[in-house]
């Protein structure tokens, strides 16, 4: 189980959302960067 920050309060039940919220969040800095460079 991972360690989250206290006051994030995730449970478990949100850690699908999250996974997907980062991954998205991540593929897009990825496309602001190419972009960039």
């Amino acid at each position: 189980m991972h360690r989250w920050h206290p006051l994030l309060k995730i449970n478990t039940n949100d850690n699908l959302f999250l996974r997907q919220l980062t991954t998205q969040l991540n593929f897009f800095l990825n496309q602001v960067q190419v972009e960039r460079f």
